[in-house]
């Protein structure tokens, strides 16, 4: 829900032309009328409320009505990932990848997806900690190694993906705990290739991790190495990836 105070904006990629509302990732114009021109114009970092009061000025029309139809619009909008709300209730973001080359596409995503794999990571290491607690062997190596393993694994992953879209135009989606990359259509094989790289990527990862473990004998490096690999079961049909590849959605 999209409160009174929270800050809307229209992401990287996405502008308002005289055409209406234009999103470089997907490669669409979408017509707009006057009121949601209006609304966009202020769509630089200011609340809902403030949007209200551009409708109440440019319009005359009542406060309330105002509020509701500001709010309306930005969810609207925030669902199809064409405008980004600071908040900190369940909103939609999108943000900008560079897929110039391989190495701007793996940063790009790691900025992306910082915050998520923080939280991933840190949630999992806690967890962790607390049943190797319970079970009378409070190692900190353990959960600390998963943590990093579960967090590293969500930016190759997606990273993977973003490097196989070179010079395609595309962004990272945050939808709650869902993670999506957003890209204009593509043609069939370069479809399937941007689909499986993603957990190859993080599969490749969990091999090297597994090389490192036996050579050095880092039995703590095992788990976190099986976290990376797991994420080649994507490519099954069980996977929105797997499901990609092989021309099931």
């Amino acid at each position: 829900m999209i409160g009174v105070r929270d800050h809307i904006r229209l992401p990287a990629g996405v502008e308002l032309t005289p055409e209406g509302l234009r999103d470089d990732v997907r490669g669409e114009t979408f017509a707009v009328n006057e009121t949601a021109r209006a609304l966009l114009v202020g769509a630089d970092g200011r609340g809902t409320a403030e949007l209200a009061e551009l409708l109440v000025a440019r319009f005359g029309i009542a406060s309330e009505a105002a509020l509701v139809d500001a709010r309306s619009f930005c969810r609207a909008l925030n669902e199809r990932f064409l405008l980004n709300v600071d908040a900190l209730t369940a909103t939609r973001r999108r943000r900008h990848v560079d897929t110039s080359t391989v190495l701007a596409a793996l940063i790009s995503t790691a900025r992306a997806l910082a915050g998520r794999a923080a939280a991933v990571g840190s949630l999992a290491a806690a967890v962790t900690f607390v049943l190797l607690a319970g079970l009378g062997a409070p190692m900190l190596g353990p959960p600390l190694a998963l943590g990093a393993a579960l967090a590293l694994s969500l930016v190759l992953h997606e990273g993977g993906h973003a490097a196989a879209l070179r010079g395609v135009p595309c962004c990272v989606c945050l939808a709650g705990v869902a993670v999506l990359l957003l890209h204009r259509p593509l043609p069939g094989r370069r479809r399937v290739l941007v689909a499986v790289s993603g957990p190859l990527t993080a599969g490749a990862a969990g091999l090297a991790a597994l090389a490192v473990a036996a050579a050095f004998q880092l039995e703590e490096l095992g788990p976190a190495a099986l976290v990376l690999l797991s994420h080649v079961a994507a490519l099954t049909v069980a996977g929105r990836d797997g499901r990609v590849a092989c021309g099931l959605s």
